[in-house]
């Protein structure tokens, strides 16, 4: 080999290097999505989670109790009480 090739092959291989360094020294540009679309995704990820929640808990099976406690009126003792006693003294008072 020629002294002059050797050099030739020598400064290939620099050039590569720097070539290499030259690359590592930037770094990939990646892109990252924009804010709307990230915006979208995560309100399509909520949406989808609260229509889970909706369909799990219409699936529910209600006891009988749950179901005979729904049909009744909502009155409390108290009220019936009172009523009672209202009813109990108009009576008396005839």
């Amino acid at each position: 080999m020629l002294p002059n090739d050797i050099n030739d092959r020598i400064d290939a291989g620099r050039r590569s290097e720097d070539e290499v360094e030259a690359e590592l020294a930037t770094p990939e540009s990646r892109q990252m999505p924009s804010a709307g679309v990230m915006f979208g995704v995560g309100m399509a990820i909520i949406g989808l989670g609260v229509l889970g929640w909706m369909i799990y808990r219409s699936r529910q099976r209600r006891t009988l109790v749950q179901q005979l406690r729904s049909a009744m009126p909502t009155v409390s003792i108290d009220d019936l009480r009172e009523g009672l006693g209202e009813r109990w003294r108009r009576v008396r008072s005839r």
